[in-house]
Order: C-alpha cells, then structure tokens, then sequence
C-alpha cells in the first residue's frame, strides 16, 4: 500500500459519507488514504443539525504539512463549504502535477444545504478548471450547467457545458433520472463519451454513495490507472455493493464500501 490518496471534504458524525466514506473506499482499493478536513457536521441519518466551518488556517496548515511529508497520488475534494475555502484549495493545489477528482457536493441527500450559495461560483470558475474529472449528480449539474436534465440526451447536453466551464472529463450521475435503469454519462474534452448502465434497486437511496464513487476512481488514479479504466473499475465496485446497507439508524440507510470484506 505505497499509493497515497487525499481527500479535501467536510467530516460526517455519522461515517456514512464524507471523509469517513473516503478514507474506508480507499482502504478497500488499497491505497493509503490521508485527508483534510473543511468542516464539522452534526448529523446522523435523518439530518444534519449543525456545519462548522474549519479556520482557513487551519485547513492550509493541514495541507502543508501533509505535503511536506507525503508523496500524494490523488486528490479528492468534497464538501467546501465557502468560496474563501475554495480558493485556498485552488491556490495550494493548482501547481500539484496529480489528478484531481471534484465531487461537486452542493446538497445533502438528506436535504440540507452543503456549500454557501455565493461558494458556487467559484467552484465552477477557479475549481473545475483544475479537476481531472467532475462527478456532479443530476441537482449539481442543473445547478452547475444551466440546463434541465429530463432525459439521457440532457446529460449530455449538460456534460458538453461543463467541459466548456474548464472539466477535463465528467461523469454525470443519473440515478435521479427517471429512467428504467441508472445511467451514468461520462464525457471526455476529446468528445469521447461512454455510458454506465446499472439496474434500479427498489428504494434507491443510499446516504454517501457519491462520495464512494468518487473516492473509488481517486483511488484508481492513485494507483496510475487512465482516467477511462478508474471511472470503469470504480463503476463496477459500486454497483457491486449498492444493493448492500448498513441498517443503522431511522433515515437513509449509508451505502458499505467494506461489503465483500467483512
């Protein structure tokens, strides 16, 4: 375990995403996962009741030392927060020759609003022009884009926009597409695009999902894997667990990277 993943994310008390759901993906792929931490949530599975945003000091002075120690692989960012909080992030990472992995996460499934409304911005003009890929679902990139996504020929339609914000691939998550099966759309700068068919589960939910599907090709990517190959082989691994839950608490149940290990 020679490869060294980072997450940039926001801390969940209830491990179901965030840097908890990242560090445990990581390790299931074998890469040794180190992190940095934005901000505090207060949350379980039905809420989140309190964010905590970390002194911008305090988030840099994690990133410096990691870096002056580590030799990272991969960069995953998530949950920002605040567009100060961003462009520290841009400013320490832009000259980082590694592929950087964007969750744009703006929203909580739960319902709870992740990033400030004057953060989003920044995201798309300073943070997406540095990512290797981007893993908005179908909120973020309305959100993102512009445009409604009602059908698959919407994904793409968005995916293009997205390229031309700065993305050098993305990968836009359709499980919230009323669609037979799930469909994933990845789409390349070069125009090159693949399509990711899953079957629908039966209450679909699954509190953290995103983050493990971002966290697994982060994952592959630190492990020197083409871009192409780690969004496929982290596809396949969340297909493989997805049907599996962790049956905690009274809200959405969290999705289990270590299914198939314990």
């Amino acid at each position: 375990m020679s490869e060294i993943a980072l997450t940039i994310a926001g801390s969940d008390s209830s491990a179901g995403a965030g840097i908890q759901a990242d560090l445990k993906t990581f390790a299931v792929h074998k890469v040794y996962g180190v992190c940095v931490i934005t901000a505090i949530t207060a949350q379980n599975t039905t809420k989140i009741t309190k964010i905590f945003k970390l002194p911008l000091e305090i988030i840099e002075s994690q990133i410096d030392v990691l870096f002056e120690d580590l030799s990272i692989n991969a960069i995953k960012t998530g949950m920002l927060v605040s567009s100060e909080i961003i462009e520290l992030i841009v400013e320490k990472l832009t000259s980082v020759k590694v592929p950087i992995v964007v969750d744009p996460i703006l929203r909580a499934g739960i319902g709870h609003e992740l990033i400030e409304k004057s953060a989003i911005k920044t995201l798309i003009s300073k943070l997406i022009p540095i990512s290797e890929i981007v893993l908005p679902n179908i909120l973020e990139a309305k959100i993102i884009s512009g445009i409604k996504i009602k059908n698959e020929a919407d994904l793409k339609k968005a995916a293009i926009k997205m390229i031309d914000q700065g993305a050098n691939a993305v990968l836009l998550k359709g499980g919230h597409l009323n669609s037979k099966k799930v469909v994933d759309f990845l789409l390349m700068k070069d125009g090159t695009h693949h399509i990711f068919e899953k079957e629908r589960i039966l209450n679909q939910d699954r509190h953290g999902s995103g983050c493990v599907l971002s966290a697994a090709i982060t994952a592959q990517l630190a492990k020197k894997n083409e871009l192409y190959n780690s969004v496929l082989e982290a596809e396949k691994f969340i297909e493989r667990i997805f049907s599996n839950i962790i049956n905690i608490g009274h809200g959405v149940p969290p999705i289990n990277p270590f299914h198939g290990l314990l």
